[in-house]
């Protein structure tokens, strides 16, 4: 999206190597790190 509300919210970072078994929620600034498979929402951070 080049313009828009997602360029003014919080990046998520998801590692590298890893994976997700959804359908699962993010939120905003989220980080996950390398070879993790993330099972559970991962919430909003800061």
């Amino acid at each position: 999206m080049p313009r828009g509300v997602l360029l003014r919210e919080r990046r998520i970072f998801l590692g590298g190597a890893g994976g997700m078994v959804g359908p699962r929620e993010v939120g905003f600034g989220a980080v996950t790190g390398a070879g993790q498979v993330v099972r559970k929402d991962v919430p909003r951070t800061g």
